[in-house]
């Protein structure tokens, strides 16, 4: 169960690594699941994460900002499969 959240978030300084999403063949982004919200990384990484459905990394629906962060090595793909095209990551 995902719990969604209105309020703005800002990541700054963090690590989002190692995370899984793994379920009945249509868990999503073990690293950040966005639906609906606004989210800032700042100085942040999401690395190493994986779910069962692309993409492992960061889904998301609606804005999403990545600055000086990066989105790597995550498994399927880093944001691939996001249904809004999340600038400043790739794959």
């Amino acid at each position: 169960m995902r719990s969604v959240c209105r309020t703005p978030l800002v990541l700054r300084d963090s690590s989002v690594d190692r995370n899984s999403a793994n379920g009945s063949g249509t868990s999503q982004a073990g690293g950040i699941y966005n639906p609906g919200g606004t989210v800032t990384l700042d100085r942040s990484e999401v690395n190493n994460n994986a779910s069962t459905v692309a993409p492992g990394g960061v889904w998301t629906d609606t804005q999403f900002t990545v600055n000086r962060s990066e989105i790597q090595r995550n498994i399927p793909t880093n944001c691939a499969g996001s249904p809004v095209i999340i600038t400043g990551c790739v794959g």
